[in-house]
């Protein structure tokens, strides 16, 4: 699997790959765009490239999220990867954490836990997998689930204490929790980290927009 080797044997699909993660992680979506064009190329170079179309799954995911194509499009386009990356490689980590995210926007709350479940069997150290589960069991477990969510968030934090995604997910669950002094802080950290990460400002936003502080929240946007 991804962890222990090199998920290629072509240099030069890696070199595609490494350059779609870089665009994906702004989750702009003209980078978005970008990091699906060079998934795509890493996957013509080698097409057993499994992690490949696990990544590009979930760029497919991200665009349809922010809304540049419409949710079934992404859906569709995320279940041919995640199947494809399947087929290549079982016990590919990160293939099933962008299963975890189909099941849970197709509304299988159970096997989006089992997926996320799934993903950490294979890499126990997979931070954003840990704040994935960490959503899924707050939102859709059983109350002892739902007690047992913090500590995958901890983890997650643990394992990437410098990832913009993992300090949002923080922020969002201190938000959910009417902690919005603590959101707030967490938002700051995220964007000392990530100028470009965009997650950031529009939780920010809507932060200070529940709170009624329209100006702040249409200057954490601009």
């Amino acid at each position: 699997t991804t962890s222990t080797s090199m998920p290629t044997e072509s240099s030069e699909a890696y070199n595609y790959f490494l350059k779609a993660t870089q665009l994906e992680a702004s989750r702009l979506p003209k980078d978005l765009e970008g990091a699906i064009d060079n998934y795509k190329k890493a996957i013509e170079i080698d097409g057993d490239f499994s992690l490949a179309y696990a990544r590009l799954a979930k760029a497919y995911y991200l665009l349809g999220y922010l809304g540049n194509i419409s949710q079934e499009k992404s859906l569709r386009l995320m279940n041919e990867n995640i199947q494809k990356a399947l087929i290549i490689d079982p016990a590919e980590s990160f293939v099933y954490a962008a299963m975890a995210i189909f099941q849970h926007d197709t509304g299988n709350y159970r096997e989006a836990i089992d997926a996320c479940e799934k993903a950490l069997s294979l890499n126990p150290n997979f931070a954003e997998a840990h704040a994935q589960l960490h959503d899924y069991l707050y939102f859709h477990g059983t109350e002892e689930e739902q007690r047992q969510a913090q500590t995958h968030l901890d983890k997650a934090l643990e394992l990437e204490p410098r990832s913009p995604i993992i300090l949002i997910s923080f922020a969002t669950a201190y938000y959910i929790n009417d902690n919005y002094d603590m959101a707030l802080k967490f938002i700051e950290k995220a964007i000392i980290e990530d100028l470009e990460y965009m997650g950031s400002y529009t939780l920010r936003a809507s932060i200070y927009e529940f709170l009624g502080d329209i100006d702040k929240a249409f200057m954490s946007l601009h």
